[in-house]
């Protein structure tokens, strides 16, 4: 049998963006040398903050010459937007590199007597942005060159073991070592996960669903960037991180690592780590001190069905309202992402064979799908990344069935946050195949070179075993213009 699907194209709009103001920080540095004249004298110089920078011209960079040995230390921290690489070059010669995606990348090097560039490469992976937005992009960026000499004329002090503070975190907290005269070593710098916090944050009547954290580690920059603060879900020892399981600080502040965050009620470490990487075996000494700082307040906002009228992610789709009597439930709703469980389960069952069909939206976070059978078998799963969009489709024989619905990874918390989902369960015996398609000829949509939409529709696809294009259209633009396309189509089919 051929099924065909009805497809209706409601509208296509291209309109014109409007330009992005211009921040008003100071323009990156072109040679370090001339913004910095006691750079010449001193031969040491300590840079942080966001600079602007033109990211339409062919190459952005800094100069800078040494004239003795040095220690070199870069970090830039990461952007949402554009993904920034980074090459240390003497003269025409590239000698370190760091191209990490959308993460801090950081160069740690002993440099020689010589002229040197530091080059920042854009990828840009957003089309929306264009040559307005990209002359006026902004590099959070900390540098520090320091002689050899002066770096081995340091002092230490330092104990025979690890000294980390000892605090007990819980909802509100506040601990400040530098208030309270207190300094800490780290000794075993190879030690990554060199210590762990771990507190549960738990709604009351007088306190949350949402908190504020902001978590400092102050250390020396060029010996001491190795360390990095770091949250995950959970209390495991050496937890793997990947993808967004793991939450990181930054430099956001000269000689400071801060990590700051909105979190929801559930489980959470704080860990100060060792990044080996970020170590430069000539670059520290016998011990790393740092200090610390964290403060977790609770916003004074209640998240109920009066605050946030949005759906809730339903237990079951067997109650009224969901199933209807001929065993049919189609469910559709933007529901509040419920971070206070990091697995909602939604169970049904299956009185005869059916098809089913559940679509999560792309979204900032990343949420993953499974669905298990009575005996609690997983018998499919969507794992996509964040920002993709999720969907299983399946028979069904008769039974009792579970949809899981999974976040993965920490991510900052918003107020009556929400997703799309989409559920549909069909039973095959009342499956109606409407007769759409005159004879086997498809029909499809006629657009101008304007990408204004000249057939009205409806329009019809022949369904094959095949993935195959069904229809393409190329568009002209001159100048940058959003585009916008709505298509209807039948959800489960």
């Amino acid at each position: 049998m051929q099924y065909c699907y009805i497809i209706a194209i409601i509208t296509i709009l291209v309109v014109q963006n409007t330009g992005m103001r211009c921040y008003e920080e100071d323009s990156l540095p072109i040679n370090f040398n001339q913004r910095y004249p006691s750079f010449d004298h001193s031969q040491h110089v300590h840079l942080h903050g966001s600079y602007k920078v033109d990211f339409t011209k062919e190459e952005i960079g800094s100069d800078f010459v040494v004239e003795t040995d040095s220690y070199f230390r870069l970090s830039l921290a990461p952007d949402k937007v554009v993904d920034v690489d980074v090459y240390l070059y003497k003269g025409d010669s590239m000698i370190e590199f760091s191209v990490y995606s959308f993460r801090e990348e950081y160069i740690i090097a002993k440099l020689e007597p010589g002229d040197y560039r530091i080059k920042f490469n854009p990828y840009i992976y957003d089309d929306e942005l264009n040559e307005e937005s990209l002359s006026c992009q902004i590099l959070k960026l900390e540098v520090d060159i320091t002689p050899v000499s002066q770096l081995q004329g340091r002092h230490y002090n330092c104990p025979a073991a690890d000294q980390f503070p000892d605090i007990t975190i819980e909802s509100p907290f506040h601990y400040d070592s530098d208030s309270e005269n207190q300094e800490f070593s780290l000794v075993d710098v190879h030690e990554e996960w060199a210590k762990g916090y771990t507190f549960e944050l738990t709604a009351t009547a007088s306190q949350g669903p949402i908190w504020l954290l902001n978590a400092v580690i102050g250390h020396d920059f060029l010996t001491g960037n190795h360390l990095q603060l770091a949250l995950v879900h959970g209390s495991e020892e050496a937890p793997l991180c990947f993808g967004d399981s793991c939450k990181y600080g930054f430099n956001y502040v000269q000689n400071r690592n801060i990590l700051q965050t909105t979190l929801g009620p559930g489980e959470y470490t704080l860990w100060i780590r060792s990044v080996a990487s970020k170590i430069g075996e000539d670059f520290w000494g016998p011990c790393t001190k740092f200090s610390l700082s964290v403060d977790i307040v609770s916003e004074d906002i209640e998240e109920n069905l009066v605050s946030c009228d949005a759906e809730r992610i339903p237990s079951t789709l067997m109650g009224p309202g969901l199933l209807e009597t001929n065993g049919v439930v189609h469910f559709r709703e933007e529901v509040v992402v419920d971070i206070s469980e990091r697995r909602h389960n939604i169970d049904f069952s299956i009185r005869t064979e059916s098809l089913f069909r559940i679509y999560v939206e792309g979204h900032r976070i990343d949420i993953d799908l499974n669905i298990y059978n009575g005996e609690g078998n997983r018998i499919a799963s969507a794992y996509y990344l964040q920002g993709e969009e999720e969907m299983l489709t399946l028979d069904l024989e008769t039974g009792d069935y579970t949809i899981e619905i999974v976040y993965f990874g920490v991510y900052d918390v918003i107020f009556c946050e929400t997703f799309l989902l989409e559920i549909a369960i069909l039973p095959t015996g009342n499956l109606y195949i409407p007769e759409y398609c005159e004879g086997n000829s498809e029909i499809t949509p006629t657009i101008d070179d304007g990408g204004n939409l000249v057939s009205t529709g409806p329009y019809y696809h022949i369904l094959s075993e095949e993935v195959t294009s069904i229809y393409s259209h190329n568009i002209t633009i001159n100048t940058a213009k959003s585009l916008h396309i709505n298509i209807l189509t039948n959800f489960l089919l």
